[in-house]
């Protein structure tokens, strides 16, 4: 842990650390930009399981805002694309994935309700 945190602190002494694995400053940094790309994901990402349980739970679309799930869904498919283009693809995609995958369940939840609105009038 030592050897990383001087890693992150002093880019231009690595090989004197006695590091075992020699990691060249720009890989740290992709790791680090990776890690911090996935905790914000993870931290945004951890609201669509919740939205999807209160969405299914009211049984009703009233308040849930189409133009935002789409937009949303739009940035998650950007995103993914980014990888695609950058060819920047590591374990970060698996999260991206996983977010898009939650919105659709959001975006069926949302369908659904719609669907019961219409039968209750």
């Amino acid at each position: 842990m030592r050897c990383l945190s001087s890693m992150l602190t002093r880019r231009d002494a690595l090989p004197s650390w006695g590091c075992k694995a020699h990691i060249k400053p720009q890989q740290l940094e992709v790791s680090v930009a990776s890690f911090l790309e996935a905790l914000m994901l993870m931290s945004f990402g951890l609201s669509w399981p919740i939205n999807a349980i209160n969405a299914w739970k009211a049984r009703t679309a009233k308040g849930t805002s189409p133009a935002f799930l789409a937009l949303i869904t739009f940035g998650y498919v950007a995103g993914i694309a980014a990888k695609f283009v950058g060819n920047n693809i590591n374990w970060v995609l698996g999260v991206y994935l996983f977010n898009l995958a939650a919105l659709v369940v959001n975006d069926l939840i949302y369908l659904r309700n719609c669907r019961l609105d219409a039968q209750a009038q």
